[in-house]
């Protein structure tokens, strides 16, 4: 993957535990990214990304009064929202399936499982940055397409199998 160049973004990290505040903190400061501002919630961080500039979200689910994924919903679908097509990192301690697809049907360009590791982050930053995905802004989803666009197409057995009786 490479060394990537992370110093001129300036992200907004979104988590009512303070330790992991400091924790996504530190690892994003290690992958090069100099200006980090914190919220510890989603509503209060919405107030935020409305009077400063940011290029990235990292966000937990669970916090009051405005938890992650209602958070992802106000940046994508309100009218005040300064930035409807930034990049939305969202992280929990749920290794759960259908929270991962909660999350990306909420329009986040990524799903971490706590606790962070600067490895995957890294990763995640990489994909959001140097390898995006179109953003799709349609009445009932605003994020990034959530088509697997490297998925190989069914074999002619399994198309056979796929057709309507």
């Amino acid at each position: 993957m490479g060394n990537v160049d992370f110093s001129e973004l300036k992200a907004l990290v979104i988590d009512d535990d303070e330790i992991m505040v400091n924790v996504t903190t530190t690892i994003l400061h290690s992958l090069g990214i100099p200006h980090i501002n914190s919220a510890p919630n989603g509503s209060e961080a919405f107030t935020k990304l409305r009077k400063t500039p940011f290029d990235l979200v990292v966000c937990d689910w669970l916090m009051v009064p405005m938890n992650g994924i209602e958070f992802c919903h106000q940046v994508r679908f309100s009218e005040d929202s300064p930035n409807q097509k930034i990049p939305i990192l969202m992280m929990t301690s749920q290794n759960l399936p259908q929270h991962a697809e909660q999350a990306r049907d909420a329009g986040v360009s990524g799903f971490i499982v706590k606790p962070p590791s600067q490895k995957v982050i890294n990763a995640s930053l990489h994909a959001i940055f140097h390898d995006p995905k179109s953003f799709i802004l349609g009445e009932s989803f605003r994020g990034p397409d959530r088509r697997m666009v490297d998925a190989k197409p069914p074999s002619p057995e399994r198309r056979k199998n796929l057709k309507p009786e």
